[in-house]
């Protein structure tokens, strides 16, 4: 198995854009960099490669000094709680578990959140969190895994419980970046929809499969009720709740300019916003 850590005893060079470590052993080689902090984050993001010639895994260990005996998982619109300790003989099987953008680990006030750009096997052990960057199995491919392989990530100690807005806010900072706008004034540009309320996000903000609309997709991301508001640049836009695939839409329930929204735990909830 790879080594959970870099010794000390590796080759480290400090650059202008941080701490870069360059490991090298029997049969991979690691690049690491210790990026600057982004956002006025204080937590530094881990950008790497890997370059892996053998059946292994790497997994990155983080000893962390928290007392938490469940850890907040991320899946798609929503969160999954699993154990950090091994009570039965189920848990101790569960030696790897799923996670999307962050697994996040917390005590009643404060916690810390692991945070990845697409690196899902997570191991939670109480007391320490480790994140599965390459497994190179034989079966069925015997090649999987093998040869160059890139990753980010980061640790985000957090204010609050696992709810807390920050954790999101970095997961999605890493893993969508910045898109550049050649000739578009950011001072000027506008959302044509905006999203009022704590506890939702506008998850989705694109055309209509039909064309002629545009679709809003709001989710409740904390696990509660959440109420807020939907708001139109263009006041005279309607706003027509539809489903999911866009099939059926309720027109009796439609508003002009902006909407109030209550929605429940983890709830999804979409609609058509039809220009005037």
């Amino acid at each position: 198995m790879f080594p959970a850590y870099v010794t000390s005893s590796e080759a480290r060079i400090v650059t202008a854009e941080g701490v870069r470590i360059i490991a090298r052993r029997h049969t991979y080689t690691i690049h690491s960099t210790q990026g600057v902090c982004q956002l006025k984050r204080r937590s530094p993001d881990i950008r790497g490669r890997i370059a892996a010639r053998h059946y292994r895994r790497y997994l990155p260990l983080f000893p962390l000094a928290v007392d938490a005996d469940v850890a907040t998982c991320e899946i798609q619109y929503g969160t999954v709680r699993r154990p950090t300790v091994r009570n039965t003989s189920w848990d101790t099987a569960r030696f790897e578990v799923c996670a999307h953008r962050y697994v996040d680990v917390s005590e009643r006030d404060w916690g810390v959140a692991l945070v990845n750009d697409g690196k899902f096997g997570h191991g939670l052990q109480q007391g320490q969190v480790s994140l599965s960057l390459l497994r190179a199995p034989t079966a069925p491919d015997p090649e999987a895994d093998l040869g160059r392989q890139e990753f980010a990530y980061a640790l985000c100690p957090h204010a609050g419980g696992a709810d807390a807005p920050v954790v999101r806010q970095h997961a999605a900072a890493l893993n969508q970046g910045l898109t550049v706008l050649p000739g578009v004034d950011a001072g000027a540009a506008r959302l044509p929809v905006r999203l009022e309320g704590e506890g939702l996000e506008l998850a989705v903000l694109k055309a209509a499969e039909d064309g002629g609309a545009l679709i809003a997709r709001v989710v409740e991301t904390r696990g509660g009720r959440a109420t807020g508001r939907l708001v139109c640049h263009d006041q005279r836009w309607r706003i027509v709740p539809t489903d999911l695939m866009e099939w059926r839409d309720r027109p009796e329930a439609a508003a002009t300019g902006s909407l109030d929204l209550a929605l429940g735990a983890f709830s999804i909830e979409t609609w058509r916003i039809v220009p005037a």
